[in-house]
């Protein structure tokens, strides 16, 4: 065995090496010191097996060395833990990535799918500081088998989205949807949302009714024009085509799949959803860029799945295209890797919301008349994460500490992670906020139950359904609960939730 040489001491295979590992136990610490004090008295104690070289009193004051650094790393009983490292306990996330092919539009190679992964990897870690994302390659589809495989025009998940559907060519009756739609607008502050208009348009939305007529104004002109368009000497929204190039019929198929947590498309897609209207979106050419959308059925991302189009980088077409001249394929492939796959990647991962007053650093960031190559031009001029998303991750990290501690059975540790979680978390979030919280107040009352305070775990499952009652796995537990509070026995609390519901 080799040991280091020590100013004052020889190499000696027998000599004590002291870490400087934190003692967790005072009594363990005591037991330590009288140890030690027992080493350097007797014949065969420690000063007589090391070597003096030179002067006596270095090597004193190296071995009183030694002993400071153990109290130095000494923790008393009660002291607090120290902090977890940010990200510590961030899950490696593994996403399986297909790409969608439309035969209207541009190809996206093998290269440039490789070249587009990459930067999405790159720019995500720069944004967020954790490198914890990795792609594997599925394959491709052309975009009429995905839509015949995924696509259930019978199913729970399409009706629910057809009755909010903007439909081409029809008078549509937006006042059915204003609850609605105001409620979606309300999520950002008033200045938020002006903070995407440039400054002399602002006075015209001055309240989120002026911002709700705009989007009536805006989607059914836009839409109108849309379907004037021609591609290859053919309209856009022809019969044949038009169900592949519907938004809510994306988001459906996204929900019923259960193959993929990435989907790339060379496709066109018209934002006709009515009650959710994206000002980013309708306010620039009612098409969709990228989305990060329900998908109960796979893991890798809780629950969703994201959604990219390059179509915005490749059109010709004068109405969507947003640079003069041809945007050269290496440009194209940084631009789509960043500013579309690493932004939904923020929103799935981080339960990050669109932002319209945020810094050029903010991957999230949105501001009316800017393209896609000039918001990722602002990045990779301002490298670094944007402080004012700061919140959004600490919560996530939170989260992800609350995980970890639950997987490992430290209840309270669990439970401490996921109350501040739920603390931090701001109402905006990417998905459904009540979605969300019932998640972590469930995990909470798990943990509650586990501990055996069933009081809590009941208080913990009623917040679950309050905030969510679509998962039937809460109202199950509840019952659970109540049969235990009752004298009656009840599951291991250590049961893992259920990954799939039905939002509203």
């Amino acid at each position: 065995m080799s040991f280091p040489v020590i100013p004052g001491l020889t190499r000696n295979p027998e000599a004590i090496v002291i870490t400087g590992s934190r003692i967790k136990c005072g009594m363990t610490f005591v037991i330590i010191c009288s140890k030690i004090d027992s080493l350097f008295r007797g014949n065969d104690s420690l000063w007589t097996r090391c070597h003096f070289v030179g002067d006596p009193k270095k090597t004193t004051a190296i071995v009183l060395l030694m002993l400071g650094l153990i109290v130095g790393n000494f923790r008393p009983l009660g002291a607090a833990e120290p902090e977890t490292p940010p990200f510590a306990h961030a899950p490696q996330v593994t996403l399986s990535v297909v790409r969608v092919l439309d035969g209207d539009f541009a190809y996206i190679s093998d290269a440039d799918l490789a070249a587009m992964l990459a930067t999405a990897r790159r720019m995500y870690a720069d944004k967020f500081g954790v490198d914890h994302v990795r792609f594997i390659d599925a394959g491709r589809l052309s975009i009429e088998s995905f839509f015949e495989r995924f696509l259930d025009k019978k199913s729970e998940a399409y009706r629910r989205r057809d009755a909010r559907r903007f439909h081409v060519g029809e008078a549509n009756d937006f006042s059915r949807h204003k609850q609605t739609i105001m409620a979606f607008l309300k999520k950002w502050s008033l200045d938020e949302l002006q903070g995407f208009f440039p400054a002399e348009e602002r006075a015209r939305y001055a309240s989120y009714e002026d911002v709700h007529a705009g989007i009536v104004e805006q989607m059914t002109e836009k839409v109108a024009e849309i379907a004037t368009l021609q591609v290859g000497g053919k309209p856009l929204l022809r019969p044949e085509k038009a169900e592949y190039r519907s938004f809510l019929n994306w988001l459906a198929a996204l929900e019923l799949q259960d193959r993929y947590d990435v989907v790339l498309t060379n496709g066109f897609i018209l934002y006709d959803d009515m009650s959710q209207p994206s000002p980013h979106s309708i306010f620039s050419t009612c098409k969709v860029g990228g989305v990060s959308a329900k998908s109960p059925k796979r893991p890798a991302l809780d629950g969703r799945v994201i959604m990219g189009s390059t179509f915005g980088m490749d059109t010709d077409i004068p109405f969507f295209k947003e640079t003069a001249g041809a945007t050269p394929r290496d440009r194209r492939n940084d631009v789509t890797g960043a500013y579309v796959i690493a932004h939904e990647l923020g929103h799935a991962i981080f339960k990050l919301p669109d932002h319209y007053n945020h810094g050029p650093e903010c991957l999230m960031n949105n501001a009316k008349n800017q393209s896609y190559e000039e918001g990722y031009a602002l990045l990779v001029a301002h490298p670094g994460p944007c402080a004012k998303c700061a919140v959004w991750l600490s919560a996530r990290d939170a989260f992800w500490d609350g995980e970890y501690f639950f997987s490992r059975q430290e209840w309270k540790a669990a439970i401490d992670a996921y109350t501040k979680a739920l603390k931090q978390t701001p109402q905006n979030v990417d998905g459904h906020y009540g979605e969300y919280v019932a998640r972590v107040a469930y995990r909470m009352s798990r943990a509650y139950a586990a501990l055996g305070d069933w009081p809590l775990a009941l208080k913990g499952v009623e917040t679950a359904l309050r905030f969510y009652q679509w998962d039937p796995a809460y109202a199950e537990w509840k019952k659970d609960v109540e049969a235990h509070l009752k004298g009656a026995s009840a599951p291991p609390p250590a049961a893992q939730p259920s990954a799939a519901s039905s939002a509203p």
